[in-house]
């Protein structure tokens, strides 16, 4: 405030990092093991701070894939929404050995029925300002919570592998992705080989 009104009303953006999610049409496709990757890949290269969200609520395995014992999960910091900031967010999220940091899947489906839409978005909010890069793992269903990742990523990374079925299946998620308004320019298709 005593910038703005010092300065003549310039206004510095804060600064904001990148949302990256991750979607598939069913499990098995390999979509958690490349968000991870690519999480990974971030910090071993000093791309700045990461954190992997694992929004795959009823299912999430992020911090299993990394090894790691959870003590909080996302649902911690959902339950102090109203005092949640950067400080407070970098406490509750467990931090790997590569230097990146997870919000784990709440432990069972009924924690995971108390993560809503907004409640997430504002979680992610607070992440892209303190992180350079948040990465999104989802849920393979388009339901509120995935919706509200795919609004506030900056690339939704549609994963799959070479089954016909997954494809298939594929085709038709990308139909429903542009059909609800997501441009184009922030979709990739990754082709995960499994064999």
């Amino acid at each position: 405030l005593l910038r703005r009104r010092l300065g003549g009303g310039r206004r510095t953006a804060a600064p904001r990092g990148q949302v990256l999610s991750f979607l598939g049409t069913k499990g098995g496709v390999g979509k958690s093991t490349v968000a991870i990757n690519v999480a990974c890949a971030l910090a071993r290269q000093g791309a700045g701070d990461v954190l992997v969200v694992d929004a795959s609520l009823q299912h999430g395995t992020v911090a299993e894939l990394l090894d790691l014992e959870p003590t909080t999960t996302l649902l911690d910091a959902i339950h102090q929404l109203d005092r949640l900031d950067g400080t407070l967010l970098r406490t509750l999220a467990l931090e790997h050995h590569t230097g990146l940091h997870v919000l784990a899947a709440p432990r069972n489906a009924i924690e995971a029925s108390e993560v809503g839409d907004g409640a997430l978005a504002r979680v992610l909010s607070i992440a892209r300002q303190n992180y350079s890069h948040v990465i999104v793992d989802t849920f393979p269903l388009l339901e509120p919570v995935t919706l509200a990742v795919l609004d506030v990523s900056d690339l939704i990374h549609v994963v799959l592998n070479d089954f016909i079925p997954t494809v298939l299946g594929t085709v038709e998620l990308l139909g429903v992705i542009d059909r609800l308004g997501f441009p184009p320019e922030r979709i990739r298709v990754v082709l995960n080989h499994t064999h």
